[in-house]
């Protein structure tokens, strides 16, 4: 008999979640329009890095300007090109900074629980703003 519980997160299939995204427009009646066009650049997206097999965690990504004019594909080529340049500048979840860093990796599915369970063996400090969303249910 195998036991599954949902709520934890599948390793096989790469994912990317917005957890918070705010659209700022000059015309209200174009934030549906620009938010399906953000919707569709994102489903659509190539994440740099995937092939690597590595996590990572965005405390923060502010979105380029575009106009509703732009197409999905185009502005998914954007975001791809600033994304780049942020996963480029992460650190791993061990590292010094990476409680204050704005992108960080670890370097396999399972790493984050392998790490969060040392570090509380160890008496590390766990409450860095990506376990809660590395390890979903935990809580510091």
């Amino acid at each position: 008999m195998a036991y599954v519980d949902a709520d934890l997160p599948r390793f096989d299939v790469p994912t990317c979640r917005v957890r918070t995204l705010v659209v700022k427009t000059h015309e209200p009646d174009s934030v549906q329009k620009a938010t399906s066009l953000l919707e569709d650049a994102l489903r659509i997206l190539s994440i740099p890095g995937r092939e690597e097999r590595r996590i990572y965690f965005v405390r923060r990504f502010a979105l380029p300007s575009f106009t509703l004019a732009q197409s999905s594909s185009a502005l998914a080529l954007t975001i791809q090109e600033q994304l780049r340049h942020l996963l480029a500048s992460a650190v791993h979840a061990t590292h010094d900074r990476a409680a204050r860093a704005s992108c960080i990796f670890f370097s396999h599915p399972l790493e984050p629980f392998t790490i969060l369970a040392v570090n509380i063996a160890r008496d590390k400090e766990t409450r860095a703003w990506f376990w809660p969303l590395a390890v979903p249910r935990w809580r510091s």
